[in-house]
């Protein structure tokens, strides 16, 4: 059995807000959960990290309390979903195409003769 000696603690370096530099040592900050939920993140998604700027505004929110977060929180997935007359005209459009189908007003085909068709449009 191979021994392993024990992982010394990483310090880290951010720019705070005001533009100074922060020491941060990973082993004893409360932001040494955020660090291994970023390598847990780099193993799963190839390397992505939250950039500078988004740790510093996931360390401001935490901040908040539990209700304001949620409002936060309501706030951002809400600026994600399309505008609301754009959904509104989707829905309206889907529902024309499928009376269109319904009522034979169009023809209905297998993919893979759509594919072919533009295929050949596009030699």
């Amino acid at each position: 059995m191979v021994e392993r000696s024990p992982r010394k603690a990483q310090s880290r370096q951010r720019i705070a807000p005001d533009g100074k530099v922060v020491n941060i040592d990973a082993a004893s900050s409360p932001s040494s959960l955020h660090h291994a939920r970023g390598t847990i993140s780099n193993q799963l998604y190839g390397g992505f990290t939250m950039g500078n700027q988004l740790e510093l505004l996931e360390a401001e929110a935490l901040k908040l309390t539990s209700g304001e977060r949620a409002a936060f929180a309501q706030l951002l997935l809400a600026s994600l979903d399309e505008d609301a007359e754009v959904e509104a005209a989707w829905a309206v459009e889907t529902e024309r195409r499928i009376a269109d189908i319904e009522n034979g007003a169009v023809q209905v085909i297998p993919i893979a003769d759509a594919l072919a068709q533009v295929r050949a449009t596009l030699k």
